[in-house]
């Protein structure tokens, strides 16, 4: 019957409505776990909504539990940075500047020198964008090669003098042994004497002529 149809019909755009709802409220709170949206958030979630699908707004207040004058108050906010927004570079330029082997709260140290921020925003912003410390668990150690070299050791032609007159003059590389999540890794690295800057690096979980070429690969082709 075509009143079935209609009531069909409407059944299936309400649940399209709810799930559309869902998605964006999910999103919203992905980074803070499961609990209920502030008034901020819910207007955030309107907005997404009504400038994504076209939804009244009258709909949308009501599904989202949020007042109109309320909605009308945030909305211009929305469009400022958020803290997270201004904390983001900060945290980037922080852990780069303590050489990508700083926690969070080393981090968070250097931060709260130029801004006002909690460590908890900073432990979020860290996992959030992948910035792992390097050396994680036991104090890095120097890997010592294997015994038994099949070929002859090269000729120590730097003979401790770690110095060059130019870019590219001399190299000198290192593999240093570490821990990261309870597992062993060796992190190979080339320098350029000239003025100590690395030129390449390379990580692996195992010790091997692999890891070694690979940075000097990558090394020539800098």
């Amino acid at each position: 019957a075509r009143g079935d149809v209609e009531e069909l019909r409407a059944r299936c755009e309400r649940l399209e409505f709810e799930n559309r709802l869902l998605k964006v409220q999910n999103d919203i709170l992905k980074d803070a776990g499961p609990r209920d949206l502030t008034n901020m958030e819910k207007t955030r979630a309107v907005r997404v909504m009504r400038e994504r699908h076209g939804y009244r707004l009258a709909r949308l207040f009501a599904a989202v539990g949020l007042a109109r004058a309320t909605y009308h108050r945030l909305a211009p906010r929305l469009d400022a940075p958020s803290r997270v927004d201004l904390a983001t570079p900060l945290v980037h330029e922080a852990f780069e500047r303590l050489g990508r082997v700083a926690g969070y709260r080393r981090v968070h140290r250097l931060v709260r020198a130029r801004m006002r921020v909690g460590e908890r925003l900073v432990r979020m912003i860290m996992r959030r964008d992948g910035l792992v410390p390097i050396y994680m668990g036991k104090a890095p150690k120097a890997y010592s090669s294997y015994k038994g070299e099949l070929s002859r050791a090269p000729e120590n032609l730097v003979a401790r003098d770690f110095h060059a007159a130019r870019p590219n003059m001399l190299w000198v590389t290192d593999v240093t042994q570490f821990t990261m999540d309870g597992y062993k890794c060796w992190l190979s690295v080339i320098a350029d004497c000239f003025d100590g800057m690395i030129v390449s690096w390379s990580m692996s979980r195992r010790p091997d002529a692999r890891l070694a070429n690979s940075t000097l690969e990558a090394a020539v082709a800098t």
